[in-house]
């Protein structure tokens, strides 16, 4: 089974600004002192629909790794990076320092398991996460497509300063 040209063309596009992205920020992160990272394609992510439910994607997304600080998905919507905090880090997180940021926490072990996001009291998530049996809280941080390169580095570059890793 061959695959229509027009098909190709339309796959390309929508790719090559995901990939651009993802090969700028890498050159960065690598220039900032992160000369491990590493740039990928993977499938079966999540993410919530309309219906606020998760649902797996099929198709590959580019995922920038640095190693033991987080991951980057490059997204057709938007850029998201995942962290994570160990769980005691957790519920003493000062949630002030990501006003302004849009984020979902959620479990490591099962990471189906949705602690709140960034419109949640944060006593509402330190309960959450409380009343959770992980020992490990993800968080993925989301970033609208227009989001320079160099503001996500300097978000990256911010992560070990609150404890975040992955």
């Amino acid at each position: 089974m061959s695959m229509d040209l027009d098909m190709k063309e339309r796959l390309n596009d929508l790719y090559r600004p995901l990939v651009e992205r993802a090969r700028q920020l890498l050159k960065m992160l690598r220039a900032s002192g992160y000369p491990d990272a590493t740039l990928g394609f993977y499938n079966g992510h999540y993410a919530k629909n309309d219906d606020g439910a998760y649902a797996m994607e099929w198709f590959p997304i580019p995922v920038l790794s640095v190693p033991a600080l987080c991951d980057v998905e490059f997204a057709f919507d938007h850029f998201g990076i995942t962290t994570k905090l160990k769980r005691a880090n957790a519920l003493a997180f000062d949630f002030g320092l990501l006003d302004g940021h849009r984020y979902q926490v959620y479990g490591v072990a099962d990471y189906l398991s949705d602690f709140g996001d960034e419109t949640c009291p944060a006593a509402d998530l330190r309960k959450a996460i409380s009343n959770s049996t992980e020992t490990e809280v993800a968080y993925s941080f989301e970033f609208v497509m227009e989001t320079t390169s160099q503001t996500l580095c300097d978000f990256i570059q911010f992560l070990p300063l609150c404890g975040f890793h992955y």
